[in-house]
């Protein structure tokens, strides 16, 4: 086993099957104290709910996120979700998966702002980013 640095500071131990991340990242002169890692199954956010506030960004997968952000993420708050088409569905075109997961988002009070495709380093993967229980835009009187 083998212990090395990421480029961002991240501590990491190398084995031969699995890379185990420890402790909190470190960046540039200071160490971040708003990133804590939860070793516990995501699938179940009352398991950790007491653990952790209200945070600002979610960074998930898809299924993940809409179990979690009603516990976690604030208003107006943002996310980052991975979707890997073969993994939700290996029978249909990947953008066909990709319209139904982001229709998903739609229906769960998420507002999808972007969404990039992984081609051509990563094929049927995309990553959308948007907004959960966005405000409301005032109109601007004149």
């Amino acid at each position: 086993m083998r212990r090395r640095q990421t480029s961002l500071g991240v501590e990491e131990e190398e084995t031969t099957d699995t890379r185990t991340r420890h402790g909190c990242c470190r960046h540039g002169p200071g160490t971040i104290t708003n990133v804590i890692p939860i070793i516990e199954d995501a699938r179940h956010p009352t398991r950790y709910r007491m653990l952790v506030g209200m945070v600002d960004v979610i960074f998930s997968e898809a299924r993940i996120l809409a179990l979690n952000a009603s516990y976690f993420l604030k208003h107006g708050g943002h996310f980052v979700i991975s979707i890997k088409a073969n993994c939700i569905d290996s029978t249909l075109p990947a953008e066909a998966v990709f319209a139904a997961e982001v229709e998903k988002l739609k229906a769960g009070q998420f507002k999808p702002a972007e969404q990039v495709t992984l081609k051509p380093y990563e094929c049927n993967h995309d990553y959308v980013v948007g907004g959960y229980r966005m405000p409301k835009k005032q109109k601007a009187t004149s």
